[in-house]
This record gives C-alpha cells, sequence and structure tokens, in this order.
C-alpha cells in the first residue's frame, strides 16, 4: 500500500514550511521539501540523481502568511510519520555537486570479479606461452602454436567483460550529462524567478 499524500496541515505539524512543496521521487521513493519558487520546474533527486517534476503549487490564502520552518535555514526538514527522510533543494544540491563520480568499475562486487577475471586471463597467457616455449624448444613448432592460441582463446572473456563495462560506464556518464543538460535547458526555460 502506498503512503498517503500529506497534506497542508500535517506538514506543518511536522515543522516543514507551508512555503514549500514536498514530492516524492518515483525511482527511490524519498520525500523532497522543495522552496514554492521551483514549482513547475524540474530538478534532480539528492538521494538517486533521477529528474523529478515539481508540481505548481495550488493558490492558497494560509500558505503565504504561515511562519516558515527550518527548511529556509539550510537544513534538513522534520520527518513525516512513516515516511522516508526529506531534504532540501539546497541539500539536494550540495549532494549532487559535492558527490564524486563513482563509474561502474568502483561498485565493490563488479571490481572484484573484474580484477579476479584479469588474474585468471593473465595467469593462462602466461602459462600458455610457457608451455608453447617448453613445446617449441623440443621441436614441434605446430604444437606450440596450438598452445598459444589456446591462451588467446582464454583471454577472450576478459576482454569481452571489460569492453562491455567501459560501455556501461559511458552510458551512466552520458545519461547523467544528457539529465544535467535538460535540467540546465528547463531552467533557461523557465527564466530567472
Amino acid at each position: 500500500m502506498l503512503p498517503r499524500a500529506p497534506t497542508l496541515r500535517s506538514l506543518e505539524l511536522a515543522g516543514i514550511s507551508s512555503m514549500n512543496i514536498v514530492i516524492v521521487c518515483n525511482a527511490c521513493s524519498v520525500n523532497v521539501s522543495i522552496d514554492a519558487r521551483h514549482a513547475g520546474r524540474v530538478i534532480a533527486c539528492p538521494k538517486c540523481g533521477k529528474p523529478v517534476r515539481v508540481p505548481a503549487q495550488p493558490a492558497s490564502p494560509s500558505s503565504a502568511n504561515a511562519p516558515s520552518g527550518t527548511a529556509e535555514s539550510g537544513g534538513k526538514t522534520g520527518n513525516l510519520q512513516g515516511l522516508p527522510e526529506t531534504v532540501t533543494v539546497e541539500d539536494a544540491d550540495a549532494a549532487t555537486s559535492l558527490r564524486p563520480h563513482r563509474p561502474i568499475l568502483h561498485h565493490t562486487g563488479l571490481r572484484t570479479m573484474v580484477r579476479a577475471l584479469e588474474v585468471a586471463t593473465w595467469f593462462a597467457l602466461a602459462s600458455a606461452l610457457f608451455a608453447a616455449g617448453v613445446v617449441a624448444i623440443k621441436d614441434d613448432k605446430i604444437l606450440a602454436l596450438y598452445i598459444v592460441g589456446a591462451g588467446l582463446l582464454a583471454a577472450i572473456p576478459y576482454f569481452i567483460l571489460y569492453r562491455v563495462i567501459e560501455l556501461v560506464a559511458e552510458i551512466e556518464i552520458n545519461t547523467r550529462h544528457t539529465s544535467n543538460t535538460l535540467l540546465d535547458i528547463q531552467e533557461r526555460l523557465d527564466g530567472p524567478q
């Protein structure tokens, strides 16, 4: 069952300013508290980085003179009962600009697997070359070529996997760049506010 959307009253009770709009990221379900001046824009989620559209704020007379909460001080706002942590746009900007880019090879499981495959590949190549050298000394050149070929065949999975990982990392970088470009275009279209 999905959590109910917070009401203006529940937001005020939680210490969140009514001058903020609280949205939920569709990708990671984190609640994001955004200043009302960002209404109608697309922002990057501070947790997963996916674009999230901020809905236009409904006109409400009580929202104009409601007391401000902790969001204007730049810190995190209070938690809504049963919902994930709420963050402000300032937190989102800081999270996306200060977070170092982690290429796909930096994910521990994949990096370990690639390193193990790399060691096995170089071991297979070294063993094949050593065996080919021993066989070549005994004047069996054809068998030496077969052994070198077998060593090269053992290296093929490593080279294929490494190229696939490079392509995935390139796609990840291009996707992030495209997302940031789209956000920049959206901000330019919205103009200064």
